[in-house]
C-alpha cells in the first residue's frame, strides 16, 4: 500500500526527520494526481503526475534529488515559498491549461520532461514501474530548451 502525506502536514520540522522519501504528497485539494501527462507527438504515455516527499540530494550537484525536499531546500527562495506545505500549490500553479510540455533529450532522454507555464516549470521522470510520472523539481525559470511535444 502506498503511503500518503497530506501537503498541509509538511513542515520544516517534519521534513528534518528525513523519513518517508517515497511517500506521495497530496495536492491542495487532497488528490494524489497533479494532472495527467497529455497525449503527445512522441512516445510518452498518458499517465498521472505525482509528487513524493523526496530527497534533497547530495554533493554540490544534489545528485539523486527529487520531490518536495529538493524543491523546498533548493528552490524555496526563488519560488517565494516559506514552508514545505506550499510546494503542492506552487506545482499546481504550473500544471495548468495551456502549459507546454517539452522533452529535453540533451539532458536525459528518459527523464527530462518539462511542463512550463508563465509561473515556472516542473521537471518530470517516468516512474520505475512506468505507472505514473514523478515530479523531480520545480522552479521559476520559464524557458527551458527542448522540443515541444504537447500542451496541457
Amino acid at each position: 500500500m502506498e503511503t500518503t502525506i497530506l501537503h498541509s502536514d509538511l513542515s520544516v520540522e517534519w521534513m528534518s526527520h528525513k523519513r518517508s522519501k517515497n511517500a506521495f504528497v497530496t495536492t491542495t485539494n487532497g488528490s494524489l494526481s497533479f494532472g495527467t501527462f497529455p497525449k503527445n507527438n512522441a512516445h510518452w504515455p498518458e499517465l498521472e503526475i505525482r509528487l513524493k516527499v523526496g530527497f534533497a540530494g547530495f554533493g554540490r550537484t544534489r545528485s539523486g534529488a527529487f520531490g518536495v525536499r529538493h524543491i523546498y531546500e533548493k528552490h524555496s527562495k526563488e519560488i517565494g515559498i516559506t514552508c514545505p506545505s506550499q510546494v503542492s500549490g506552487y506545482i499546481q500553479s504550473i500544471i495548468t491549461d495551456g502549459a507546454t510540455v517539452i522533452v529535453d533529450t540533451v539532458k536525459d532522454e528518459n527523464a527530462a520532461l518539462v511542463i512550463e507555464s508563465k509561473t515556472g516549470l516542473v521537471i518530470l521522470r517516468l516512474s520505475k514501474d512506468k505507472t505514473y510520472y514523478d515530479i523531480i523539481s520545480a522552479y521559476d525559470r520559464k524557458s527551458h530548451p527542448g522540443t515541444v511535444i504537447a500542451m496541457i
